[in-house]
């Protein structure tokens, strides 16, 4: 693909879709939520490495969205579109639950459910464009990392 065929207002939708949605969940979780508060395993990353991570991972979350819906293989397509949105919205669930409301095992259950959702994202991802299933193996590694902290947390509080 090259850069002049490159559809800028569904690229911009895409990212700003992934990026703003983590930004506003993030948001909402930093002003309301109390990240000092809870007791943390010895390995734990510093703060801010977080809003890096997932903003990398955003950003690849509407690249590779954007690959999809510029797709012409619409029988797989709406499939992977579907599951796409469902981990979206689970993942901007997360640091609600988990950030404001302290529900710890809720937390841990729906990043299990999460990493589920994108598992079989990858998958569909994979029957639609290969770059874009490609693109999410970078969540995959974060997950596992999100949920030995997440469950760290849940044991220790």
């Amino acid at each position: 693909m090259k850069i002049k065929d490159v559809n800028a207002k569904t690229l911009s939708f895409s990212l700003i879709l992934c990026i703003g949605g983590g930004l506003i969940s993030g948001f909402i979780s930093g002003m309301y939520g109390d990240y000092e508060s809870f007791i943390r395993p010895e390995i734990y990353p510093p703060g801010w490495t977080f809003s890096v991570i997932w903003t990398i991972l955003y950003t690849l979350m509407g690249i590779s969205l954007y690959l999809v819906l510029i797709s012409n293989n619409s029988k797989d397509k709406t499939a992977a579109l579907m599951v796409f949105g469902l981990q979206l919205i689970m993942n901007f669930i997360w640091s609600p639950v988990f950030f404001i409301g302290s529900y710890y095992s809720a937390a841990f259950i729906l990043l299990v459910a999460i990493f589920v959702s994108v598992l079989i994202m990858i998958w569909a991802f994979e029957k639609v464009n290969r770059l874009a299933s490609s693109l999410q193996l970078p969540y995959v590694v974060w997950l596992c990392i999100a949920l030995y902290l997440s469950y760290s947390v849940y044991v220790l509080n």
